[in-house]
């Protein structure tokens, strides 16, 4: 017996008829609500609990605060796959750019007119700057602790502040301000605009810029990375165009600080291995050329190579610090005791684990390299890698590595075009630990901050997996074909 099922024709919905809803459900509306909330509660947070000082607040407000803004940021993330880009009701690129400088200046006022961490790092900035615009050479009765590059921008931030009413600190914020705008304006361009917005739209992540400066040899090293990721699609001059270009990007972030320069050398490494032979060689020029142009004005004289020279030897001889990774596994095994507080030099280490740390720091760099000559085609991952391997291998941990962190995990997860809703909600949620847990090591010091450095390194070591396997492939041509004869 078979029975017969009338069937009423299904009329389909009207084109973005989903989208017909209120304005701050779809995407642009949560991003914004993630602003606001984030620039209001770190107003509220050093208007209150932190009013005293940076560790008078307890940490579980900085948490509260960090899930206020999961949640916009979460609900932006499911909703910008559920719209796509129908009608325009995605996420813009430009939408993520404005909505970072609204962030970047509501923390730069909060800054100036409630209060923030006291850092001692801008006192360094003023001082070397001055040296510069007052002898137009490197201080040398006190050694820069930065490369040339470094000095030459806090010589233009002295510039601005002597020509404006404005602090130092406020120049400061202006000058690298524009530079971390313009590596989200560089981001947004090259991958989707929601991994860049959960990576970079957290206070803790973002106020960084205003007090370090990082956000320089960031920005060398992400536009250098995204030139560096045309090469595989170019040919002829458009790819010796494009490598120069690159090599020339990752040679002035090296003269701001080593790690693009890491990267740089994996690069070359891979593309030489791939028998991309002149475009390595165009390349490593390049980037030797970027590299030495900063610091020819400073070595016409010994006086000022000399000053060059101890900018690096500043930091070649500095001691392992308690919240580092190296210091981790030493203190479980019993090698190292656990000082009072982070951010101080391990006493005690038993010399016979002394070259552990240096270990782990050559590992971090050498394990990027022969993996771009093992798998050639996924050198952009490798390159990613190599930075964010030497600061988490490094015996040195700064806190404000988190803003090489979270635009090298923006680049290489929102390369991913189909993440789905479990994997964006996991990225946000890792990507917001990271960046609260850090604030529980500094500057709010925490009485367990060795655990939450464990839990911290956890996190940033799961992402870095992720941006290094999401990060593109090069499956383009090669200029020979020994590749193919070595496999």
């Amino acid at each position: 017996m078979s029975v017969s099922l009338q069937r009423h024709p299904q009329v389909p919905p009207p084109p973005g008829a989903d989208l017909v809803r209120p304005r701050l459900l779809q995407p642009t509306g949560l991003l914004w609500a993630a602003v606001v909330v984030a620039v209001v509660g770190h107003a509220v947070l050093w208007a209150g609990p932190f009013r005293e000082g940076q560790s008078a607040g307890p940490y579980w407000t900085v948490v509260v605060a960090a899930l206020a803004i999961t949640v916009p940021l979460a609900a932006m993330a499911v909703a910008d796959l559920r719209v796509g880009r129908l009608r325009g009701a995605g996420l813009r690129s430009r939408t993520v750019v404005a909505a970072s400088t609204v962030l970047l200046l509501g923390l730069m006022v909060v800054q100036v007119v409630v209060g923030g961490p006291d850092d001692t790092d801008l006192q360094v900035y003023q001082r070397q700057g001055a040296a510069l615009i007052d002898t137009g050479g490197l201080p040398v009765e006190q050694p820069a602790e930065y490369p040339p590059l470094g000095v030459v921008v806090f010589g233009f931030a002295t510039l601005l502040e002597r020509a404006l009413p404005i602090g130092f600190g406020v120049a400061v914020g202006l000058l690298l301000g524009a530079l971390w705008i313009g590596t989200i304006a560089v981001l947004v361009r090259r991958v989707e605009p929601w991994a860049v917005a959960v990576m970079v739209l957290w206070p803790t992540i973002t106020l960084f810029v205003l007090i370090r400066y990082d956000a320089m040899p960031t920005a060398f090293l992400v536009a250098g990375l995204a030139v560096a990721a045309g090469v595989t699609a170019s040919t002829g001059e458009d790819t010796r165009r494009d490598s120069i270009g690159a090599g020339l990007l990752l040679g002035l972030g090296a003269a701001a600080k080593w790690t693009p320069g890491l990267a740089a050398v994996v690069l070359a490494v891979g593309w030489w291995r791939a028998g991309r032979r002149r475009t390595a060689a165009w390349f490593a020029a390049a980037t030797a050329a970027g590299f030495l142009l900063p610091h020819m004005p400073f070595l016409l004289t010994a006086e000022q190579r000399g000053a060059v020279l101890d900018a690096y030897r500043f930091h070649a001889v500095r001691e392992l610090t308690a919240e580092s990774f190296p210091f981790l596994p030493l203190h479980l095994l019993g090698f190292a005791p656990q000082p009072d507080r982070p951010w101080v030099g391990v006493e005690g280490l038993d010399p016979a684990v002394s070259w552990v740390p240096t270990a782990l720091l050559v590992l971090a760099l050498l394990g990027p390299i022969g993996a771009a000559w093992w798998a050639p085609d996924r050198v952009i991952g490798w390159a990613l890698l190599a930075p964010l391997a030497f600061m988490l291998g490094n015996r040195i941990y700064s806190p404000q590595f988190v803003l090489t962190f979270a635009a090298l995990w923006a680049f290489g997860i929102g390369h991913h075009r189909a993440a789905t809703t479990r994997q964006r909600l996991a990225v946000v949620g890792a990507a917001g630990a990271a960046a609260t847990i850090g604030w529980g090591i500094w500057p709010n010091f925490v009485d367990y901050w060795l655990p939450l450095s464990w839990a911290l390194f956890a996190t940033m070591i799961a992402l870095t997996v992720v941006a290094v396997r999401w990060a593109p492939v090069d499956k383009g041509r090669h200029e020979h074909p020994s590749l193919t004869r070595a496999r």
